[in-house]
């Protein structure tokens, strides 16, 4: 089954991540660095097959990652997500 490409931006980079977010199990992916998908450690079913939740997740991890939280983060979270769309 093919793995629909859902992308926004945030803090200049540009995010990606995939899916068959009509199977629960299927994992989500994302598109790393080095232009390869790996897995974020999540499944469709743990963000109830909603992509906005799943980016959601991997913008939020990716803030703790850096260790650098700001002030307004969750608002640029959010400016985000209004912006993310499928990939054609």
């Amino acid at each position: 089954m093919p793995k629909d490409i859902y992308t926004t931006k945030f803090c200049g980079e540009i995010y990606k991540i995939r899916a068959n977010f009509a199977q629960a199990s299927d994992p989500v992916e994302m598109l790393n660095c080095d232009f390869e998908w790996q897995s974020t450690g999540r499944q469709v079913a743990d963000c109830s097959h909603d992509p906005t939740r799943a980016m959601r997740s991997v913008l939020a991890q990716s803030v703790i990652d850096s260790g650098d939280a700001w002030p307004g983060v969750e608002a640029e979270i959010d400016a985000a997500i209004d912006a993310s769309k499928w990939e054609d």
